[in-house]
């Protein structure tokens, strides 16, 4: 009996232990390197790119789809209240979606559907790395929504969307070579 209480006591603790943990090895790790923080819309290939650089950059490496104060990551609150105080220059990777712009973000965007030895190559010469290597995560084809993901990129979408699409500035910017080849992939 004296077992069961003491496991009940102890695993509330469990759940303030560990934050306060990160929190101290993240303010730990802060003061020495320039953290990588991947920041972007999903499905953009970006928990490949997270796990693949955790690998490889023994630093902090962060993974969020939004930077607020109020994130339920420790990690990323305390990223973000170091960066608003100018108290640390930020390594920034997202895959299209640009974030909020300040003087002490250096920033790579990149597209996702580059061929990963070409992103591996720009990703090492961003956080200077002299090997870097992806490794594949969070694939669609493994999900469970895999088949009507399949069902609907066989759908012929209207020319009125694409037009919309395919002559925004986004797509005007980072796609302006593939236009015509997206229409008719689309189409």
């Amino acid at each position: 009996m004296n077992r069961i209480k003491t496991l009940i006591v102890k695993l509330p603790l469990v759940k303030y232990i560990i934050p306060f943990v990160k929190k101290l090895l993240f303010k730990k790790h802060i003061k020495y390197s320039t953290p990588v923080f991947i920041y972007q819309m999903g499905k953009v290939a970006s928990s490949s790119v997270h796990y693949s650089i955790k690998n490889y950059y023994n630093r902090i490496c962060i993974h969020a789809h939004t930077f607020t104060p109020s994130h339920n990551d420790i990690q990323v609150k305390e990223l973000y209240k170091h960066y608003k105080n100018n108290k640390v220059s930020i390594k920034i990777i997202t895959l299209i979606r640009e974030p909020i712009a300040k003087n002490n973000v250096e920033l790579l965007v990149m597209k996702h559907d580059l061929n990963n030895t070409i992103k591996e190559n720009i990703i090492s010469k961003f956080i200077n790395l002299k090997t870097f290597k992806i490794t594949n995560s969070n694939e669609g084809n493994n999900k469970e929504y895999f088949k009507e993901y399949s069902d609907f990129k066989k759908i012929s979408l209207p020319t009125s969307y694409l037009n919309y699409m395919l002559n925004s500035k986004y797509s005007k910017h980072f796609y302006k070579d593939q236009i015509e080849i997206l229409r008719l992939k689309y189409s």
